[in-house]
């Protein structure tokens, strides 16, 4: 299989970027949802600590994997997460990678509801997912580039074949 391969390099690189992206975005009021915690935990922390003296606050945010047992139950924890929500905040959800976007769509579809104020962020996107992010690195194409794969993945993992 081919592998639109990130490196530790150019993760670093790519955060950086992101905490760029994000930075008018940012307020005392924002909250970052570190989506796919098991994906996004490194891009996470390292954006709740680069804007003001003391961290913005992150929530963690599970999305399933393709064809897992959690999907079906997904729609019904995006609307309980939205449910907790606090309108006085600023949400900014964070994942490593929009691939299908199928996670994103059901939470976006969740947050109509929300009057309050939400973006969504992440380092890579496949330009052929069905939802887009409001801010993201990179655009790469699964058939020509490759399936995402960073340096701390396992190659075998057959999650997203």
């Amino acid at each position: 299989m081919k592998y639109f391969e990130i490196s530790r390099v150019k993760e670093f690189w790519d955060i950086k970027n992101l905490i760029r992206i994000l930075s008018p975005q940012i307020k005392k009021n924002t909250v970052i949802v570190n989506c796919s915690p098991d994906y996004s935990s490194i891009i996470s922390q390292q954006v709740i600590h680069a804007y003001f003296d003391n961290p913005l606050p992150m929530v963690n945010f599970d999305m399933p994997f393709p064809n897992s047992p959690f999907e079906l139950e997904y729609e019904s924890h995006c609307r309980d997460f939205v449910s907790t929500m606090d309108v006085n905040n600023h949400y900014v959800f964070i994942d490593s990678g929009v691939l299908r976007g199928y996670n994103f769509k059901v939470l976006s579809d969740a947050l109509k509801t929300f009057q309050g104020e939400y973006h969504f962020a992440c380092l890579y996107m496949q330009d052929d997912a069905i939802f887009t992010p409001d801010f993201y690195v990179e655009k790469f194409n699964k058939k020509g580039q490759g399936m995402l794969l960073f340096y701390w993945e396992n190659s075998n993992c057959t999650l997203f074949d």
